[in-house]
Protein backbone atom coordinates (compact mmCIF):
# COMPACT_ATOMS: atom_id res chain seq x y z
CA UNK A 1 0.00 0.00 0.00
CA UNK A 2 1.03 3.13 -0.93
CA UNK A 3 -0.57 4.87 2.08
CA UNK A 4 0.68 4.80 5.84
CA UNK A 5 -1.37 4.54 8.50
CA UNK A 6 -1.65 8.36 10.49
CA UNK A 7 -0.09 7.60 14.22
CA UNK A 8 -2.54 8.39 16.93
CA UNK A 9 -2.26 12.36 18.69
CA UNK A 10 -1.02 12.61 21.97
CA UNK A 11 -3.67 14.32 24.33
CA UNK A 12 -3.64 18.26 25.48
CA UNK A 13 -2.47 18.90 29.04
CA UNK A 14 -4.37 21.46 30.98
CA UNK A 15 -2.20 24.60 31.82
CA UNK A 16 -1.11 24.80 35.75
CA UNK A 17 -2.36 28.52 36.99
CA UNK A 18 0.71 30.85 38.04
CA UNK A 19 1.43 31.72 41.18
CA UNK A 20 1.08 35.54 42.33
CA UNK A 21 4.04 37.79 42.40
CA UNK A 22 4.89 39.32 46.09
CA UNK A 23 5.31 43.03 45.48
CA UNK A 24 8.50 43.92 48.14
CA UNK A 25 8.38 46.46 50.73
CA UNK A 26 9.72 50.05 50.08
CA UNK A 27 12.67 51.22 52.22
CA UNK A 28 11.61 54.83 53.64
CA UNK A 29 14.26 57.33 52.59
CA UNK A 30 17.38 57.74 54.42
CA UNK A 31 18.46 61.44 55.43
CA UNK A 32 22.16 62.29 53.48
CA UNK A 33 24.93 63.56 56.00
CA UNK A 34 27.44 65.65 55.29
CA UNK A 35 26.90 66.50 52.07
CA UNK A 36 28.77 70.32 50.67
CA UNK A 37 26.57 72.54 48.09
CA UNK A 38 28.21 73.01 44.69
CA UNK A 39 29.33 76.92 43.92
CA UNK A 40 28.15 78.47 41.01
CA UNK A 41 30.93 79.26 39.13
CA UNK A 42 30.61 82.30 35.80
CA UNK A 43 30.80 81.01 32.76
CA UNK A 44 34.05 82.31 31.04
CA UNK A 45 34.47 82.96 27.74
CA UNK A 46 37.04 81.25 25.20
CA UNK A 47 40.04 83.22 24.69
CA UNK A 48 39.99 83.70 21.44
CA UNK A 49 37.21 86.06 21.75
CA UNK A 50 37.52 87.45 25.47
CA UNK A 51 37.09 91.11 25.96
CA UNK A 52 39.94 92.83 27.08
CA UNK A 53 39.21 94.73 30.52
CA UNK A 54 39.35 98.93 29.75
CA UNK A 55 42.44 100.43 31.31
CA UNK A 56 44.03 97.23 30.97
CA UNK A 57 47.04 97.04 28.25
CA UNK A 58 46.13 95.21 25.28
CA UNK A 59 49.17 92.62 23.60
CA UNK A 60 50.12 93.73 19.82
CA UNK A 61 47.97 92.38 17.03
CA UNK A 62 49.41 89.50 15.12
CA UNK A 63 50.41 91.08 11.74
CA UNK A 64 48.79 88.99 9.16
CA UNK A 65 50.81 87.28 6.77
CA UNK A 66 51.27 88.57 3.31
CA UNK A 67 48.45 87.96 0.67
CA UNK A 68 45.62 86.72 3.75
CA UNK A 69 43.11 87.75 5.86
CA UNK A 70 43.82 87.42 9.53
CA UNK A 71 41.12 87.30 12.20
CA UNK A 72 41.90 89.34 15.94
CA UNK A 73 40.23 89.58 18.43
CA UNK A 74 37.52 92.48 18.52
CA UNK A 75 39.02 95.62 20.25
CA UNK A 76 36.86 98.20 22.53
CA UNK A 77 35.95 101.29 20.66
CA UNK A 78 38.81 103.90 20.41
CA UNK A 79 37.57 106.14 18.52
CA UNK A 80 35.49 106.72 14.59
CA UNK A 81 35.85 103.58 12.04
CA UNK A 82 38.36 102.69 10.52
CA UNK A 83 37.74 102.86 6.32
CA UNK A 84 40.77 99.80 6.05
CA UNK A 85 38.66 97.46 8.30
CA UNK A 86 35.60 95.39 7.45
CA UNK A 87 33.67 94.64 10.71
CA UNK A 88 32.16 91.23 11.17
CA UNK A 89 31.26 90.26 14.75
CA UNK A 90 33.06 88.65 16.50
CA UNK A 91 35.88 88.53 14.59
CA UNK A 92 37.93 91.54 12.52
CA UNK A 93 38.89 91.48 8.98
CA UNK A 94 41.60 93.38 8.14
CA UNK A 95 42.16 94.25 4.10
CA UNK A 96 45.27 96.44 4.44
CA UNK A 97 47.47 93.55 2.83
CA UNK A 98 44.87 91.07 1.95
CA UNK A 99 44.34 89.95 -1.97
CA UNK A 100 41.96 91.40 -3.54
CA UNK A 101 39.77 89.21 -4.79
CA UNK A 102 36.72 89.57 -7.12
CA UNK A 103 34.73 86.65 -5.25
CA UNK A 104 34.84 88.51 -2.30
CA UNK A 105 31.28 89.32 -0.81
CA UNK A 106 32.58 92.20 1.60
CA UNK A 107 34.07 94.54 -1.00
CA UNK A 108 33.24 95.21 -4.65
CA UNK A 109 35.97 97.42 -4.91
CA UNK A 110 39.35 97.09 -3.29
CA UNK A 111 40.70 99.52 -0.46
CA UNK A 112 44.17 101.38 -0.55
CA UNK A 113 46.02 100.77 2.62
CA UNK A 114 47.28 103.99 4.55
CA UNK A 115 43.83 105.82 4.58
CA UNK A 116 44.10 106.03 0.72
CA UNK A 117 41.25 106.35 -1.46
CA UNK A 118 39.67 103.54 -2.83
CA UNK A 119 40.00 102.51 -6.86
CA UNK A 120 36.21 103.36 -7.70
CA UNK A 121 37.00 106.66 -5.74
CA UNK A 122 40.04 107.95 -7.96
CA UNK A 123 37.73 106.76 -11.03
CA UNK A 124 35.04 109.50 -9.97
CA UNK A 125 37.93 111.85 -9.16
CA UNK A 126 39.83 111.14 -12.57
CA UNK A 127 35.88 111.61 -14.48
CA UNK A 128 35.12 114.70 -12.40
CA UNK A 129 37.94 116.40 -14.10
CA UNK A 130 37.69 114.83 -17.40
CA UNK A 131 33.84 116.69 -17.29
CA UNK A 132 35.47 119.35 -15.91
CA UNK A 133 38.09 120.28 -18.57
CA UNK A 134 35.53 118.87 -21.24
CA UNK A 135 33.12 121.86 -20.02
CA UNK A 136 35.62 124.72 -20.24
CA UNK A 137 36.54 123.09 -23.93
CA UNK A 138 32.93 123.66 -25.09
CA UNK A 139 32.96 126.88 -23.48
CA UNK A 140 36.11 127.81 -25.63
CA UNK A 141 34.84 126.55 -28.89
CA UNK A 142 31.32 128.27 -28.11
CA UNK A 143 33.21 131.72 -28.20
CA UNK A 144 36.08 130.88 -30.50
CA UNK A 145 35.24 131.40 -34.75
CA UNK A 146 37.48 130.02 -37.61
CA UNK A 147 37.88 131.61 -40.49
CA UNK A 148 39.41 130.53 -43.96
CA UNK A 149 40.29 132.30 -46.60
CA UNK A 150 39.51 130.57 -50.19
CA UNK A 151 41.05 132.55 -52.79
CA UNK A 152 40.82 132.40 -56.73
CA UNK A 153 44.73 133.27 -57.41
CA UNK A 154 44.89 133.17 -61.27
CA UNK A 155 46.30 136.65 -63.26
CA UNK A 156 42.73 138.43 -62.63
CA UNK A 157 42.63 138.02 -59.28
CA UNK A 158 45.89 139.52 -58.41
CA UNK A 159 44.75 142.79 -57.11
CA UNK A 160 42.25 141.29 -54.10
CA UNK A 161 45.18 139.29 -53.84
CA UNK A 162 47.36 141.95 -52.70
CA UNK A 163 44.53 143.09 -50.73
CA UNK A 164 44.03 140.09 -48.58
CA UNK A 165 47.70 140.32 -47.55
CA UNK A 166 46.97 143.06 -45.50
CA UNK A 167 43.55 143.16 -44.83
CA UNK A 168 43.09 140.03 -43.09
CA UNK A 169 44.87 141.73 -39.62
CA UNK A 170 42.81 144.54 -40.14
CA UNK A 171 39.37 142.08 -40.51
CA UNK A 172 40.54 140.23 -37.36
CA UNK A 173 41.03 143.19 -35.34
CA UNK A 174 37.84 145.14 -36.21
CA UNK A 175 36.20 141.87 -35.06
CA UNK A 176 38.11 141.67 -31.55
CA UNK A 177 36.85 144.97 -31.08
CA UNK A 178 33.15 143.56 -31.62
CA UNK A 179 33.69 140.04 -29.70
CA UNK A 180 36.44 140.95 -27.42
CA UNK A 181 36.15 137.13 -25.65
CA UNK A 182 36.00 135.76 -28.53
CA UNK A 183 39.52 133.68 -30.27
CA UNK A 184 39.98 133.92 -33.71
CA UNK A 185 41.55 131.42 -35.91
CA UNK A 186 41.88 132.14 -39.50
CA UNK A 187 43.54 129.65 -42.23
CA UNK A 188 43.99 130.47 -46.20
CA UNK A 189 43.32 128.53 -49.42
CA UNK A 190 44.36 129.29 -52.60
CA UNK A 191 43.42 127.53 -56.03
CA UNK A 192 44.10 128.19 -59.63
CA UNK A 193 43.86 125.71 -62.30
CA UNK A 194 45.24 122.32 -63.68
CA UNK A 195 47.92 123.36 -66.41
CA UNK A 196 49.00 121.55 -69.72
CA UNK A 197 51.49 118.96 -68.70
CA UNK A 198 50.82 115.16 -69.03
CA UNK A 199 49.54 114.56 -66.74
CA UNK A 200 48.09 117.66 -65.58
CA UNK A 201 49.31 118.86 -62.61
CA UNK A 202 47.20 121.42 -60.21
CA UNK A 203 48.69 124.63 -58.00
CA UNK A 204 46.90 124.79 -54.86
CA UNK A 205 47.90 125.23 -51.62
CA UNK A 206 46.97 125.67 -48.37
CA UNK A 207 47.67 127.26 -44.94
CA UNK A 208 45.87 125.25 -42.04
CA UNK A 209 44.45 127.41 -38.83
CA UNK A 210 46.84 129.76 -36.93
CA UNK A 211 46.79 133.09 -35.19
CA UNK A 212 46.23 135.77 -37.38
CA UNK A 213 50.26 136.96 -37.34
CA UNK A 214 51.14 133.28 -38.60
CA UNK A 215 49.04 133.03 -41.02
CA UNK A 216 49.97 136.69 -42.17
CA UNK A 217 53.82 135.84 -42.32
CA UNK A 218 53.00 132.58 -44.73
CA UNK A 219 51.20 134.76 -47.29
CA UNK A 220 53.05 137.67 -47.32
CA UNK A 221 55.49 136.18 -50.19
CA UNK A 222 52.83 134.77 -51.95
CA UNK A 223 52.14 135.50 -56.03
CA UNK A 224 49.54 134.79 -58.46
CA UNK A 225 49.11 131.62 -60.35
CA UNK A 226 48.52 131.35 -64.20
CA UNK A 227 45.07 130.38 -65.39
CA UNK A 228 44.60 128.31 -68.65
CA UNK A 229 40.86 129.02 -69.21
CA UNK A 230 37.72 130.98 -68.20
CA UNK A 231 36.97 128.24 -65.47
CA UNK A 232 39.25 127.57 -62.03
CA UNK A 233 39.67 124.38 -60.12
CA UNK A 234 37.26 125.45 -57.69
CA UNK A 235 36.82 121.41 -56.67
CA UNK A 236 40.38 121.41 -55.86
CA UNK A 237 39.88 124.69 -53.74
CA UNK A 238 36.98 123.28 -51.83
CA UNK A 239 38.47 119.88 -51.04
CA UNK A 240 41.32 120.95 -49.33
CA UNK A 241 39.71 123.66 -47.40
CA UNK A 242 37.55 120.56 -46.18
CA UNK A 243 40.53 118.85 -44.64
CA UNK A 244 41.62 121.56 -42.63
CA UNK A 245 41.42 121.26 -38.77
CA UNK A 246 37.93 122.90 -38.00
CA UNK A 247 37.54 123.47 -34.62
CA UNK A 248 35.75 126.33 -33.33
CA UNK A 249 31.72 126.81 -32.72
CA UNK A 250 31.73 129.58 -35.85
CA UNK A 251 32.83 128.43 -38.86
CA UNK A 252 33.21 130.61 -41.82
CA UNK A 253 34.45 129.80 -45.39
CA UNK A 254 34.85 133.42 -47.21
CA UNK A 255 35.42 132.51 -50.90
CA UNK A 256 36.42 134.91 -53.29
CA UNK A 257 37.07 134.39 -57.10
CA UNK A 258 35.71 135.64 -60.73
CA UNK A 259 35.51 132.88 -62.43
CA UNK A 260 33.09 129.48 -62.04
CA UNK A 261 34.49 125.92 -61.81
CA UNK A 262 35.03 123.56 -64.73
CA UNK A 263 31.73 121.67 -65.80
CA UNK A 264 28.54 122.85 -68.04
CA UNK A 265 26.45 122.50 -64.64
CA UNK A 266 28.25 125.51 -63.67
CA UNK A 267 28.64 128.11 -66.79
CA UNK A 268 27.67 128.01 -70.19
CA UNK A 269 30.93 129.27 -71.79
CA UNK A 270 30.90 126.09 -73.71
CA UNK A 271 34.03 123.45 -74.53
CA UNK A 272 36.53 126.99 -76.18
CA UNK A 273 36.73 127.87 -72.38
CA UNK A 274 36.78 124.79 -70.64
CA UNK A 275 39.04 122.01 -71.34
CA UNK A 276 36.86 119.77 -68.82
CA UNK A 277 33.19 120.41 -69.74
CA UNK A 278 31.92 117.28 -68.59
CA UNK A 279 33.94 116.83 -65.37
CA UNK A 280 35.32 119.39 -62.66
CA UNK A 281 38.64 118.06 -63.36
CA UNK A 282 41.20 115.64 -65.55
CA UNK A 283 40.63 112.45 -63.01
CA UNK A 284 37.15 112.19 -64.47
CA UNK A 285 35.08 113.25 -60.92
CA UNK A 286 31.75 114.56 -62.39
CA UNK A 287 29.62 117.62 -60.65
CA UNK A 288 28.43 115.32 -58.13
CA UNK A 289 31.90 115.04 -56.05
CA UNK A 290 31.53 118.46 -55.90
CA UNK A 291 28.02 118.27 -54.16
CA UNK A 292 29.38 115.52 -52.38
CA UNK A 293 32.12 117.70 -50.73
CA UNK A 294 28.53 120.69 -50.19
CA UNK A 295 26.96 117.90 -47.82
CA UNK A 296 30.05 117.85 -46.06
CA UNK A 297 30.36 121.15 -45.46
CA UNK A 298 26.48 120.98 -44.04
CA UNK A 299 27.59 118.30 -41.77
CA UNK A 300 30.43 120.38 -40.28
CA UNK A 301 28.30 123.21 -40.06
CA UNK A 302 30.54 125.59 -42.06
CA UNK A 303 28.85 129.12 -43.23
CA UNK A 304 29.49 129.39 -46.80
CA UNK A 305 30.15 133.03 -47.90
CA UNK A 306 30.78 133.98 -51.47
CA UNK A 307 31.90 137.00 -53.13
CA UNK A 308 31.84 137.36 -56.82
CA UNK A 309 33.37 140.22 -58.51
CA UNK A 310 31.26 140.23 -61.61
CA UNK A 311 28.03 137.93 -62.77
CA UNK A 312 30.41 134.93 -64.68
CA UNK A 313 29.77 133.21 -61.63
CA UNK A 314 25.59 133.43 -61.34
CA UNK A 315 24.91 129.68 -62.78
CA UNK A 316 27.36 128.11 -60.20
CA UNK A 317 26.23 130.34 -57.15
CA UNK A 318 22.70 129.29 -57.64
CA UNK A 319 23.49 125.40 -58.02
CA UNK A 320 25.52 125.61 -54.96
CA UNK A 321 22.44 127.50 -53.20
CA UNK A 322 20.22 124.79 -54.65
CA UNK A 323 22.22 121.78 -52.74
CA UNK A 324 22.98 123.91 -49.60
CA UNK A 325 19.33 124.15 -49.15
CA UNK A 326 19.03 120.70 -49.23
CA UNK A 327 20.56 120.12 -45.78
CA UNK A 328 18.82 123.11 -44.64
CA UNK A 329 21.68 125.54 -45.01
CA UNK A 330 22.31 128.53 -47.98
CA UNK A 331 24.86 130.11 -49.91
CA UNK A 332 25.46 133.89 -48.34
CA UNK A 333 26.23 135.73 -51.49
CA UNK A 334 28.38 139.33 -51.32
CA UNK A 335 28.93 141.19 -54.64
CA UNK A 336 32.02 143.21 -54.45
CA UNK A 337 32.58 146.53 -56.76
CA UNK A 338 35.62 147.13 -58.66
CA UNK A 339 37.20 149.23 -55.75
CA UNK A 340 38.96 146.95 -53.93
CA UNK A 341 38.51 149.01 -50.92
CA UNK A 342 35.10 147.26 -50.56
CA UNK A 343 36.68 144.36 -49.80
CA UNK A 344 37.11 145.21 -46.10
CA UNK A 345 33.40 145.95 -45.25
CA UNK A 346 31.84 143.31 -47.27
CA UNK A 347 33.86 140.72 -45.09
CA UNK A 348 33.44 142.43 -41.79
CA UNK A 349 29.48 142.56 -42.66
CA UNK A 350 29.85 139.05 -43.12
CA UNK A 351 31.74 137.66 -40.11
CA UNK A 352 29.83 139.61 -37.92
CA UNK A 353 26.59 138.60 -38.96
CA UNK A 354 27.96 135.00 -38.77
CA UNK A 355 29.13 135.57 -35.10
CA UNK A 356 25.30 136.87 -34.10
CA UNK A 357 23.54 133.95 -35.57
CA UNK A 358 25.88 131.56 -33.62
CA UNK A 359 25.35 133.07 -30.44
CA UNK A 360 22.08 133.59 -30.88
CA UNK A 361 21.57 129.99 -30.91
CA UNK A 362 22.97 129.75 -27.78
Amino acid sequence: SFFKPAEPKQPVQPVQPQQPVQAKPVQPVQQLQNVQPIEKQPYQLPPQIQQQTPGQPQPPPQQPAQGKAAYLPVPQPQGPPSYNTVVSSPAVTTLANAAPSSSSPLLSTPLVSGGGLSVEAKRLAALKKQNAIRSEEIKAKRQAIDICFLMDITGTMEPWLELAKVKIVAIIGHVKKKFPEARIRVAFVGYADWDNRKPPRSHNFSYDFCEPDVLMSHIAKLEKADGWDCTEDVLGGLEIALRLEWWARTKLLIHIADDPAHGREFHDYGRDNDRWLDTPDPSGRGPEYIFEMIRTMCNKEIEYHFFHLDQQTEKMERRFDQELRKYGSQLFVHPLTADVESFLPAVLVAVTESMTRSFTRG
